[in-house]
């Protein structure tokens, strides 16, 4: 290591998101540098060009005037590894503190995916769809991984990259240990609902149409207004998004699970639909919206699909974020039309314990990995309804359920990652499918394969040969 690497060393970028000792543990390190010596060396990895660790012993050297001991990793060894490894050992780090750290991995590993998207293929090479690119970053998913880095929870993630986008100082004094994360939060929320609301850009209806305005309810009691330009109906489905159902009704919109595949998402923030959502994806409530079940007429078709109605398919109408009130008003309107078959999902089927659920209710939990099946199992044992399901959907990876898992289901709906969010569609693999396939008929379930498991990219199928055959086959 020459005296220039000294000067100005390369550090990773893992390990540069850890925050630096205070000035008091600081000058300790220094005392005890100077008194004993350096006791543990600067580790490197193997070219010895990026440090992995040691930032503040490598400082109190240069303070305390001695030349550091360096140590070179493998050139094989897992840096991100060695990283966390290190800083978990020696480090008393907060919860929030995790927790922002893993909200600055999970942006480092966005950049790194939006350079590998503007990279993109070598003109004249094939895409190997066997092999999708995305997997390496999709299991577990992005925020998942950053978080199991960091070893901090996926929702307290979500909660520290909502302060750093909100509040860039009250997200420096988490990072610091200076101010717990959900004080933050408290405090982000209390800015935000001071903040007054912008104006919403009117809807321009037909010449005409009635227009009738109404209001929009957040989570925290502010509300705005917004132009409606027709009686509330039920919205048809259509093409393979929804192929389960006939209708979608959401009379809440919005989600903060920030799934970075979530095609709700995507419709509410774009340039085409987003004059339809003032708030953006923020959870809102739409109360004129809870007469919609009595505004559809009734199909004459006798399908399981023609009389379903998806819930809150641009909403989890169950997580944290909800106030109780809200669903009890959803299930007042469907208790009012007992003429449709309801359909719930969740990512937080925790929520749905002590509710009663309208009659002919279809009560299911979303499951995307095996971790989330994992957390998920016996989570509805409690739950009384017409039908429990599962809508594993995306499916990312192979999933096992654990024995008696899905004797407390009745249905299981797959499907693949349509395209979303700069996320490229992403359709499993056949092992993955059959395999729940067959753990679902095992245990009595009806199973339902979206259509778009073979619509672009289209189901990994297999394609497999027997041996080559011996002699001519000419002859």
């Amino acid at each position: 290591m020459t005296e220039s690497q000294l000067e100005e060393p390369t550090v990773h970028w893992l390990a540069d998101l850890y925050p630096m000792f205070n000035e008091e543990r600081f000058a300790a390190l220094v005392a005890d540098i100077r008194d004993n010596g350096l006791r543990e060396p600067i580790l490197t990895d193997h070219t010895g060009l990026i440090i992995v660790d040691g930032r503040n012993r490598l400082a109190a050297c240069k303070e305390a005037g001695i030349y550091p001991s360096w140590k070179r990793l493998p050139k094989n060894a897992d840096l991100v590894e060695a990283i966390v490894r290190a800083n978990d050992l020696r480090r008393d780090m907060t919860a929030g503190q995790r927790a922002m750290l893993a909200a600055n991995i999970l942006e480092h590993y966005e950049i790194e995916a939006a350079q590998r998207q503007a990279v993109g293929r070598p003109a004249g090479t094939k895409e190997l769809v066997a092999d999708p690119p995305q997997v390496k970053y999709r299991e577990p998913l992005a925020r998942d991984h950053a978080a199991a880095v960091a070893g901090a929870s996926g929702r307290s993630v979500g909660t520290a990259k909502r302060i750093k986008d909100n509040a860039p100082d009250l997200a420096e004094q988490v990072t610091n240990g200076d101010l717990a994360l959900d004080a933050a939060e408290k405090q982000v929320k209390q800015r935000l609902a001071d903040k007054p609301a912008p104006e919403p850009k009117p809807d321009t209806p037909a010449e005409g149409t009635p227009v009738t305005l109404t209001t929009l309810y957040k989570a925290d009691g502010t509300t705005l207004q917004h132009q409606a330009s027709k009686k509330p109906v039920f919205n048809k489905s259509t093409g393979d998004g929804i192929s389960w159902a006939d209708w979608s009704w959401n009379p809440v919109t919005g989600c903060d699970h920030g799934c970075d595949y979530c095609y709700a998402r995507a419709i509410a923030t774009s340039d085409r639909t987003k004059q339809a959502f003032p708030t953006g994806f923020e959870p809102v409530y739409r109360p004129e919206r809870l007469t919609a079940p009595s505004n559809t007429p009734t199909p004459k078709q006798t399908t399981q699909a023609s009389r379903s109605v998806f819930v809150c398919s641009m909403a989890d109408l169950f997580g944290k974020w909800v106030p109780d009130h809200w669903i009890e008003e959803v299930f007042e309107a469907c208790n009012n039309n007992p003429q449709w078959r309801y359909i719930f999902l969740t990512k937080f089927p925790s929520r749905y314990k002590g509710l009663t659920f309208p009659p002919q209710s279809c009560v299911g939990a979303s499951v995307d990995t095996q971790r989330r099946a994992d957390i998920i199992a016996h989570s509805m044992q409690h739950v009384t309804a017409e039908v429990r399901w599962l809508s594993i959907e995306p499916l990312l990876e192979p999933i096992v359920f654990a024995d008696g898992v899905l004797d407390d289901f009745d249905w299981v709906v797959i499907g693949a990652q349509t395209t979303a969010n700069g996320i490229p569609a992403f359709s499993p693999h056949f092992e993955w499918v059959a395999s729940i396939v067959a753990q679902a008929r095992k245990a009595g379930c009806k199973v339902h394969l979206k259509p778009n498991l073979l619509t672009i990219p289209g189901m990994q199928l297999p394609d497999e040969y027997p041996a080559p055959l011996t002699g001519n086959i000419n002859e």
